[in-house]
């Protein structure tokens, strides 16, 4: 058999398999030959940046003072207009959005997603194939803002439990927890979301202080919460838990002389590791982003 008719067939096998799988997913059909083209060329066309992996940026946090901001697939969909669960966009959060993922700083690491630069063969099905059949569009937004010259870190950094298999999560928790260990640290996020954390990551740290914001729609009181961090003592290191607000306020915060972190979905991801929720199907990854 030649090796274009191999091709081929390999290509209807594939597509075959993934329409019986589109309705479990919900994926249509422009996104099922997105997914077959990126799984045959495993994104070895995209491999010109230089992105640290999820491993790479924990170290690079734990063995310096850098900061981080990060930008996942809420963070580039505002940027296009599109609204998210937790936040409406509107030109003002585009625009500063936009300023964060254009700066640049060489203790202020910027985080995107590595998922859409490289292959994904040890990564969870649904998010595997989310970032194969989006993989094109997200790259398209990120080269747009970066300078391709620099260095850029991984945005999976808050998501590696949810989003890849057959890995040492408790290690990597491990590492994480160093960043505060026996330090003062001050978490900025909405009220609610540790009301149904049983294990908390940030339990190495010498004290905790909580400044709440809106859990949804955070960036329209972006003003008033900026005041209220800017009282935070710089002796603290800052974790920002509040979603794209959390990207922007990291910016600001960095250049008024904190240490920020951008972590996201970390305290649920330790808490679900901890609780030993490993059935990571559709629903339950919905549960693990909904809004909290």
């Amino acid at each position: 058999m030649g090796l274009k008719k191999l091709l081929k067939n390999l290509h209807y096998l594939s597509k075959i398999n993934l329409q019986q799988k589109s309705t479990e997913w919900g994926i249509n059909q422009q996104q099922i030959d997105d997914i077959v083209i990126e799984s045959m060329d495993g994104s070895t066309n995209y491999r010109f940046l230089d992105i640290k992996n999820f491993e790479e940026t924990i170290n690079k946090l734990v063995e310096t003072e850098a900061s981080i901001v990060r930008f996942g697939d809420g963070e580039l969909n505002l940027i296009m207009g599109n609204d998210i669960d937790f936040q409406k966009s509107s030109p003002n959060l585009q625009k500063a959005l936009i300023n964060v993922l254009s700066s640049h700083n060489e203790n202020l690491l910027i985080a995107i997603p590595k998922s859409i630069y490289s292959n994904k063969l040890n990564m969870q099905e649904i998010p595997k194939n989310f970032w194969r059949s989006n993989g094109y569009l997200y790259r398209n937004i990120v080269e747009k803002y970066i300078n391709k010259s620099l260095t850029y870190y991984s945005v999976e950094i808050s998501q590696f439990y949810a989003a890849y298999k057959e890995i040492d999560c408790g290690y990597y928790f491990d590492k994480l927890k160093n960043i505060w260990k026996n330090k003062d640290i001050c978490i900025i996020c909405g009220e609610s979301v540790f009301n149904k954390i049983r294990f908390n990551i940030f339990e190495t740290a010498n004290s905790i202080e909580y400044c709440y914001a809106p859990a949804k729609n955070a960036f329209e009181c972006y003003d008033n919460i900026l005041n209220n961090s800017l009282k935070i003592d710089k002796k603290r290191i800052i974790i920002g838990i509040l979603g794209p607000t959390s990207c922007v306020l990291g910016l600001d915060l960095f250049l008024a002389g904190y240490r920020f972190l951008d972590l996201g979905h970390i305290a649920k991801s330790y808490d679900w590791y901890s609780r030993k929720i490993f059935s990571l199907d559709k629903k339950a990854l919905t549960e693990f982003f909904d809004p909290d």
